[in-house]
């Protein structure tokens, strides 16, 4: 959770991996999408204000079971990266 800058107003949002699903995509036969995806969600609503999923990069072969490491690069009060570990042994950054 923390504090994000979206067209110069300021929201609380909420940063979640997909999940865990043992199935993985890189086997070449039919995928299961599940868990395979990152999300920003506005606190005050539950909307989504932002994701990552297979259907963005098919390559995304491997679930996003952990919490994301959210920093704020330049120490202004606002999460400006976040960083999660697919189960791939494959980290992401948004």
């Amino acid at each position: 959770m923390g504090r994000v800058k979206i067209d110069g107003s300021e929201k609380w949002v909420g940063f979640v991996g997909a999940g865990y699903n043992a199935a993985d995509c890189s086997g070449g036969s039919g995928c299961d999408p599940r868990g395979k995806g990152f999300y920003v969600v506005d606190l005050s609503n539950g909307n989504i204000l932002w994701s990552y999923t297979r259907a963005n990069d098919s390559t995304m072969n491997y679930s996003l079971p952990a919490s994301p490491a959210i920093v704020d690069v330049d120490n202004d009060g606002f999460i400006d990266t976040a960083y999660i570990r697919r189960s791939g042994r494959q980290h992401v950054e948004v």
